[in-house]
């Protein structure tokens, strides 16, 4: 076993169900699978209003509610962890503690009423699935059978989406059983009981090998500990499980430092593209983003200075984070920044748009199609193949929605800019809309990318909006989301 004395330091943080998977529930006698189900549902709706009154900060209507719910049904394991985020929140880690316990000891009864749920409605699928058998038997006409016909279809179609969805619900229970137990990791670090949190996070790993928060704790605790050895291992282990950019670069740094090693190109590279008077010069600045909401991680995002080493002239890509690095690097090679521009609307790379405007006396050049969503309007707003002349220094803005309804990218001569349209190795993300529209919409990303991205010349360098930077060549080979 491992022992750790460390200082105190705050973590970024369809099978059949035998009925004594509910004898944990109140009363003297286990409740049957239908009243199992009706306290699962009127716990629910309390449950429900606390989420939404935790997602708003407002706690104390959020524990109310979360309560509630626990009375109606006190094996519900998520109000235990929110309230457990509650406590966490106001630095009552004893509570906390109390909350995440009770969550664990209740979560396998929790999982199994949700599974029990998912019987329940594949059981009135099997219901109608019977009466229309019995409907063809009867039936000689062709009217008639061809709408028994369309039924069926439907009813197997809404029988796949239902066992669809229960899969991932049970792939959703995995994952959050592990989140779970990282979690009381960090209310065991805030006990100071490190050698119990290292277990913790060595748990939520067993459990889900690609919690990277988990992993990074893990590392960070074998740092402050001095066994530098361990921590090396132990990034190596979450880099070989493809969490290299979900890692903690700040703390990753530290321990390359500790241990002697370069640490060139972990929070800020320099790239060159070009050669002689076409040459562009790009610096890129990997910046911590912090999310406003409680308990959220750390996200380090990309922010690029490209400059025309001859004319000095600048441009300041998706600066998401004020960092004095960026501004110290602008000083001391004495560029002029001509403009801010932005891939796209998300907060981690627009957070510092009005501060870099103003230090800079610079314009902010953003997509139109995701303007509606900026508090602060920008002062320019950019559409597909237009340029942007700077002596020395000319963009091309090439459209590729699908992560945003707006998002860009930014061609400056043999150099991308991608935002979250095109990482190594991956694509952007969708996230609004159904299923089924963002299945669509992603495919339409794809066909973006390889119809205007992948065909640009193979030695053109990606730099993109998080990551390590990547060659159109390398994406077009390689990259399993574009080569399938």
């Amino acid at each position: 076993m491992m022992i750790f004395r460390v200082r105190r330091l705050l973590l970024p943080g369809l099978c059949v169900i035998p009925v004594l998977a509910f004898s944990a529930l109140r009363g003297a006698q286990t409740p049957t699978p239908e009243e199992a189900l009706e306290r699962l549902q009127a716990s629910n709706r309390h449950y429900t209003a606390g989420l939404e009154a935790f997602e708003k900060g407002e706690f104390d209507k959020a524990a109310s509610a979360l309560q509630a719910g626990l009375e109606k049904l006190p094996q519900h394991a998520l109000a235990s962890y929110y309230l457990a985020n509650i406590s966490y929140i106001r630095k009552d880690f004893s509570a906390a503690l109390d909350h995440i316990e009770i969550a664990l000891a209740n979560f396998e009864a929790m999982r199994a009423l949700s599974t029990l749920a998912d019987e329940q409605k594949l059981k009135q699928v099997d219901s109608v699935r019977a009466t229309l058998e019995r409907m063809w038997d009867s039936t000689n006409s062709c009217r008639d059978s061809r709408a028994i016909e369309f039924g069926e279809d439907r009813l197997e179609s809404e029988e796949f989406s239902l066992e669809r969805a229960a899969r991932k619900r049970e792939e959703m229970f995995g994952r959050m059983k592990a989140h779970y137990t990282y979690f009381q990791g960090n209310i065991l670090f805030q006990l100071n009981l490190i050698s119990d949190a290292f277990r913790c996070y060595e748990e939520a790993v067993r459990l889900n090998p690609l919690h990277a928060d988990a992993h990074n704790n893990l590392i960070a605790i074998a740092f402050l500990a001095q066994q530098y050895g361990t921590a090396q291992s132990l990034l190596e282990k979450a880099e070989a499980q493809g969490l290299e950019e979900a890692l903690n670069l700040e703390l990753k740094e530290r321990l390359f430092k500790a241990l002697g090693r370069s640490t060139e190109g972990i929070l800020e590279e320099g790239l060159s593209v070009g050669e002689a008077d076409d040459r562009l010069e790009i610096r890129r600045f990997a910046l911590a983003f912090r999310p406003e909401r409680p308990l959220v991680s750390r996200l380090y995002v990309n922010s690029y200075v490209a400059f025309d080493p001859r004319t000095k002239n600048a441009v300041l890509i998706d600066p998401g984070v004020k960092d004095q690095r960026l501004e110290d690097f602008v000083r001391v090679q004495g560029l002029s920044v001509k403009a801010i521009l932005n891939t796209h609307d998300h907060a981690d790379h627009t957070g510092a748009n009005v501060y870099y405007s103003q230090l800079f006396g610079a314009p902010v050049c953003a997509p139109k199609d995701d303007a509606r969503y900026y508090e602060v309007p920008p002062d320019r707003l950019l559409k597909d193949g237009e340029t942007l002349a700077f002596d020395g220094l000319t963009i091309r803005v090439l459209q590729t929605p699908g992560h945003t309804d707006g998002s860009l990218c930014f061609l400056a001569g043999t150099a991308l800019f991608s935002g979250d349209t095109l990482f190594r190795g991956d694509i952007g993300v969708v996230r609004s809309g159904s299923p089924d529209e963002r299945a669509e919409v992603r495919k339409r990303l794809v066909r973006s990318i390889r119809n205007g991205l992948l065909t640009l010349p193979g030695q053109t360098l990606v730099c993109p909006g998080h990551g390590k930077t990547t060659t159109i060549g390398a994406e077009k080979t390689s990259n399993p989301v574009l080569t399938k």
